[in-house]
């Protein structure tokens, strides 16, 4: 799922999307769903301890009760916010004054067929700013209809996208196709590529790398330490040409309090492959963005 491409992120490929998308997504330079997801998955599916949850008592006995609320749907549910000093969508700073608020909603339900996996999942993301004039404000809704597939150690999540400017009289709405691949092998590779068929008329194309670091005290594992690189490019949309757009540097570090939540800070830098210029004469994508954030994110 592209939500608006990932951080995107959280955001950090964990799962096969949804987390754009799944929209942008913590995916190109923004934090989103990809990588905190997969780290989710992997916290779920570990069996080592967690050291918060085996000190905090409410920390526990809210596991056992999401736990619980697993085994009765067969349905995934990831709920998802971001709170980011900036918002880089596809590269360019989307928002840039003011605190960026990030929600993002998926519901998936998946199925194992031998070492296949399928199902279909949906995902509503949403951008706000506070520093727009006169107030705060929506910059951005996407709302994404995915299928998720696996085969072994890969996964692939063809995804459509409608997208929704609240603020932008002349470009109200557009729709984009995408899918998005990661491989459970060595730096985690992941490939995401979007084709806006209605107003773009282009194709955003992203190559990431991502490394999990777990830090364990006592045998319990405390936190996760998560170095990544991200290279985007963009193939006519929006603009006349195909270019490389930015190359982005993460540090991420998720705690987890217990199997269901994460609470992960974000400390990026993203670095501008060209110069393009709005119609004001300001710079789409500027020449270096550092940007940090606080995820938190609830999966049962």
């Amino acid at each position: 799922m592209t939500g608006r491409h990932a951080a995107g992120l959280l955001i950090l490929c964990i799962a096969a999307l949804p987390g754009a998308g799944r929209g942008q997504l913590v995916t190109d330079a923004e934090p989103r769903a990809p990588l905190i997801e997969r780290e989710m998955e992997e916290i779920a599916e570990e069996p080592e301890e967690l050291f918060l949850q085996n000190r905090v008592p409410p920390l526990a006995a809210m596991n056992r009760v999401l736990d619980r609320a697993g085994e009765i749907s067969p349905i995934k549910f990831n709920v998802q916010s971001a709170f980011l000093s900036d918002w880089l969508d596809e590269g360019a700073n989307g928002a840039r004054r003011g605190l960026q608020i990030q929600q993002v909603y998926s519901a998936e339900y998946a199925r194992e067929f031998g070492p296949f996996s399928a199902g279909v999942g949906f995902e509503y993301f949403q951008i706000d700013t506070t520093g727009a004039v006169p107030g705060p404000s929506t910059v951005e809704r996407d709302f994404t209809i995915y299928l998720p597939l696996g085969w072994k150690v890969l996964s692939v999540a063809p995804s459509w996208t409608y997208i929704r400017y609240p603020e932008e009289e002349e470009w109200r709405d557009t729709g984009e196709l995408g899918v998005e691949v990661c491989a459970d092998l060595p730096l985690n590779p992941r490939f995401l590529w979007n084709y806006d068929y209605d107003k773009g008329r282009g194709s955003y194309l992203e190559w990431g790398i991502s490394h999990n670091v777990p830090l364990r005290w006592g045998g319990e594992k405390l936190a996760v330490f998560t170095p990544s690189m991200a290279l985007g490019m963009n193939s006519h949309k929006y603009i006349d040409r195909t270019t490389l757009t930015h190359i982005d540097w993460g540090l991420d570090l998720s705690v987890p309090l217990n199997h269901h939540f994460v609470v992960t800070g974000l400390l990026h830098f993203t670095k501008s492959l060209t110069r393009m210029e709005d119609e004001d004469g300001a710079r789409l994508f500027e020449n270096i963005v550092p940007w940090a954030g606080l995820v938190l994110t609830m999966e049962f």
